[in-house]
Formats: C-alpha cells, sequence, structure tokens
C-alpha cells in the first residue's frame, strides 16, 4: 500500500515558522518609530536627583532592555535598554544629563563598546577601557535640546555583553552591560 503524504500538513507548519519569523522581523524595531506615551517620561529637573534602587522613582523610566531593580539600581540586560525623561529647566542648552554608572568590565581586550542615542539620533560612541569607582555618563544638551521642556529618549545600544559568570566575577548568568544608579540634570561646564 503507497503510504499517504499530508500535503496539507506539510506546508502548514513551514508557513507558520515563516509567518512567526516574519511578525518577530518586523515588530523587533516597532518600539524605535512607535510614540512614547508621556506617562513614560520621568520629569527632570536641576533640583532632582532621580535614583534607581529598590523603593526609588527611576524604575517608571525603564522603557526596554532593563534587568530587575536591585538595592543599589539597575542592570541593562539586552542588546538594547532604553529610558524616557521630560527635562525641564530655563536655558536647558546649559545643562547636561549626568548618569552615575556601573560598568561590567573584566577582561575586554580592545574595551567595552557601546552606543547612545538622544530621540533616536546617534549621541556617541563610546569605550570603557578603565574603571574607578565613580563612573559617569554625560550628554550635554546645548546641541540637542529644542526648548527648556524637552522629551528625551535615552537608547543605549551595546556591541558586546557579558555575564558576570563567564567573566568569573560571580555566579550570574546575565548578559550585562551597564548598571545605572542615579540621573540629574547639572549646570555644563563653562568652556
Amino acid at each position: 500500500m503507497p503510504k499517504k503524504t499530508n500535503l496539507l500538513g506539510n506546508l502548514v507548519l513551514p508557513t507558520c515558522q515563516i509567518l512567526i519569523l516574519l511578525i518577530l522581523f518586523f515588530t523587533q524595531d516597532t518600539f524605535r518609530t512607535q510614540p512614547i506615551p508621556s506617562s513614560s517620561y520621568v520629569t527632570l529637573t536641576p533640583e532632582s536627583k532621580i535614583l534607581f534602587g529598590l523603593s526609588q522613582t527611576g524604575s517608571s523610566a525603564l522603557l526596554e532592555g532593563w534587568s530587575s531593580i536591585e538595592e543599589w539600581g539597575v542592570w541593562s540586560e539586552k542588546a538594547i535598554a532604553s529610558m524616557a525623561f521630560q527635562v525641564q529647566a530655563r536655558d536647558l542648552k546649559m545643562y547636561t544629563i549626568r548618569m552615575s554608572v556601573n560598568y561590567l568590565y573584566v577582561g575586554y581586550s580592545d574595551g567595552f563598546k557601546y552606543s547612545i542615542f538622544i530621540n533616536d539620533k546617534k549621541y556617541s560612541d563610546e569605550i570603557v577601557t578603565t574603571m574607578s569607582t565613580e563612573n559617569f555618563i554625560q550628554i550635554n544638551l546645548s546641541s540637542i535640546a529644542t526648548s527648556d521642556n524637552f522629551s528625551t529618549l535615552i537608547r543605549f545600544e551595546f556591541k558586546t555583553l557579558s555575564s558576570p559568570k563567564s567573566l568569573g566575577v560571580s555566579g550570574d548568568m546575565r548578559l550585562l552591560g551597564i548598571g545605572i544608579k542615579s540621573v540629574e540634570l547639572v549646570s555644563s561646564p563653562k568652556m
């Protein structure tokens, strides 16, 4: 007796797999093109310092790519991590957004590399080659602020991520980029 083949069944599974891949492909960048609800923005003013540890308000600024909040702050754990702020100050172009951060930097021969985007425009490419007890990311608003009330989407794109376990630091298997402790708006240094 000849073997029966289920032609329909043979077509349905690959078709479903292709549809799933297409959906994943087209929704991957949806985040970047859709407007962010204003409720996602945390207000950042010269009088404020936003903390990201447990029981702090900073977590409401985190959009995608972040791990669970820890006592000290929060680690990024995806290739892309983003946050949103409503930055407000008189003469906003005279200010800098300063982030106090941790780096998981152990054993990168050519440095820990990442890029910063502000409102979907590349702001800078960064390479961390040394660490100190106090690490800062500074975003000068002089060339990017459009008014004294500026909606800011900050996106980090990491070139390489490592787990503390793979680096021999601890048993933590998460793939980590940077750890954010706090964000504040400070006067830009006078040139």
